[in-house]
């Protein structure tokens, strides 16, 4: 089994949604212990080599904070054409950048999108506009870019607005909505009584409102699809809490440090960016990459006070 690789291209971000980041933000990275460009794609080798990877996903942060994403994404798909190369975002940054993301090769976009109500998006996000991310959205679109719309499920904030969310991936055609179980990490601990919704709750609301086809198995959950009278989309959940897939995981994480993660509840993170920057051969980072991805499968420690916007969550 090859890897699936998340990498942080930032763990600054223009929104500071409340299961994600403090009000006040985080103490930003200095900026000469952010990994460069070249870096990031040596390091990239170094894992490929080690255990092979199908799968690199762009995320932050939000990476379109950072200058240059778009050059990186268009060296990425060269560099490694046997990878699909995707890409994370909240969107509201996208529209004037779409075009372009998409002529540098990007094929698939994930846009995380919680509510559609103004308010609820201007208190969710502390900082954001809902407007600026439905242009985001309607760009990629334009730009012919495979998008798929992720809503973490928060039962006492959008639980329900779930229904509406379906209908909005509905109407913008060929758009699918995929529902995320609140997780115990970092600033999500202290609301996770009020907040969590499972993936069974939500499917069961669901159907209320519309007809769904059988549900079929995918690497981190479920999908199906979803109709109400002509409209279709594809739904999916992931049901980390209340449905473990820690035995089929073929994650891996890369923070912008070039901390290297196996799991997002990991502890401690393999510094493969310090290993870089001091000269280590390649050959025993590779054997290092190798050894942590052989304890993949089996649930570890469950480090509760991880910092998602710094390790691709």
């Amino acid at each position: 089994m090859s890897a699936y690789l998340r990498l942080s291209f930032t763990d600054r971000c223009n929104l500071r949604c409340r299961y994600c980041m403090p009000e006040s933000g985080v103490a930003a990275l200095q900026h000469s212990n952010v990994l460069r460009f070249e870096e990031y794609f040596q390091l990239l080798e170094i894992i490929h080599r080690a255990v092979g990877l199908h799968k690199i996903r762009i995320t932050g942060g939000e990476p379109l904070v950072r200058r240059g994403v778009v050059d990186f994404l268009r060296e990425t798909v060269q560099r490694f054409p046997d990878c699909e190369v995707s890409l994370t975002t909240n969107a509201t940054l996208l529209a004037p950048m779409a075009e372009d993301i998409a002529a540098a090769g990007i094929r698939r976009i994930n846009i995380s999108l919680d509510t559609l109500d103004p308010t609820c998006y201007a208190q969710l996000t502390r900082r954001g506009s809902l407007s600026d991310a439905l242009e985001g959205i309607a760009a990629a679109r334009k730009a012919g870019l495979n998008i798929k719309l992720n809503a973490v499920l928060l039962k006492s904030l959008n639980g329900n607005e779930l229904a509406g969310l379906v209908k909005f991936a509905m109407q913008q055609q060929a758009v699918a909505m995929r529902f995320i179980e609140l997780m115990a990490v970092g600033e999500a601990r202290p609301h996770v009584d009020d907040w969590y919704l499972s993936a069974p709750e939500a499917l069961d609301m669901l159907k209320a409102t519309f007809e769904l086809g059988d549900p079929q198995p995918t690497a981190n959950g479920y999908a199906m699809e979803a109709r109400q009278g002509d409209m279709t989309t594809q739904l999916g959940f992931i049901p980390s809490v209340s449905e473990p897939f820690c035995t089929a995981c073929d994650r891996l994480r890369l923070d912008s440090t070039g901390g290297l993660r196996q799991c997002l509840f990991a502890d401690d993170a393999l510094g493969l960016g310090q290993m870089l920057r001091r000269g280590d051969d390649a050959a025993s980072m590779e054997k290092r990459v190798a050894a942590l991805w052989k304890t993949k499968g089996s649930p570890g420690s469950r480090c509760q006070a991880a910092a998602m916007n710094t390790i691709g969550g």
